[in-house]
């Protein structure tokens, strides 16, 4: 008989460096990754302060709606405009990203084949991309995974720059209070390999604090 995981509340977890200090916006380096857990132990996320290719912090503004068409709908394959502002294809209530304008957090497994980091990375705007396979990407200023070569827009919601990837990556919620940062919640995609992305054993969720390390 199939067993279907249970599903959890999504927790609210402050985001601490390793000696325990929470984790202030103002303390991020633009252009700079950084890797966090969650809503698992074992789900890493990036962490990222979005600048220009001068380190600049840009203010972006994305729509992801909170929910997601079935995969075999093709409008998910999309591509990116020239513009900042983007719409992730789906259904339900959007939800406007981006709590403190460059700051951004998504999931780091590759929505295609499940690779995660180190496999997938952020390389900064100018950073040469490993085994770049178009000119897409090579300049930097994108996600990329060195697996099969996809790759992911962070500046638009994780839009799908190179396939093989059918789903941008799944976008955390992130909530300031006085300049600190908590993880509450994850929209867009579900989690790769998750059946949902609450859904597993209690004992393997985050709990209420994930150290935040450099990438």
């Amino acid at each position: 008989m199939l067993s279907i995981p249970k599903a959890h509340p999504y927790p609210i977890t402050k985001l601490v460096w390793s000696d325990g200090s929470p984790v202030r916006v103002n303390e991020l380096e633009a252009n700079k990754a950084y890797i966090f857990n969650y809503l698992f132990k074992n789900t890493p996320n990036f962490l990222i302060n979005l600048g220009d290719e001068k380190g600049n912090p840009i203010r972006i503004e994305v729509t992801l709606y909170t929910a997601m068409p079935p995969l075999a709908e093709e409008s998910i394959v999309f591509r990116v405009k020239d513009y900042v502002k983007e719409s992730i294809p789906g259904f339900g209530s959007p939800y406007t990203v981006n709590p403190h304008g460059s700051i951004v957090a998504y999931s780091a497994i590759c929505q295609h084949f499940g690779c995660p980091y180190l496999a997938i990375n952020f390389y900064a705007p100018g950073r040469s991309v490993p085994l770049a396979r178009s000119k897409i990407v090579e300049r930097g200023g994108v996600i990329y995974c060195v697996c099969h070569g996809g790759a992911y827009d962070p500046y638009r919601g994780a839009a799908i720059l190179l396939d093989p990837p059918q789903r941008p990556l799944p976008f955390v919620i992130l909530r300031e209070e006085n300049e600190e940062l908590y993880a509450v919640n994850i929209v867009g995609a579900t989690i790769f390999g998750k059946f949902c992305n609450t859904c597993g054993e209690e004992g393997d969720l985050i709990g209420s604090i994930s150290v935040v390390k450099e990438a």
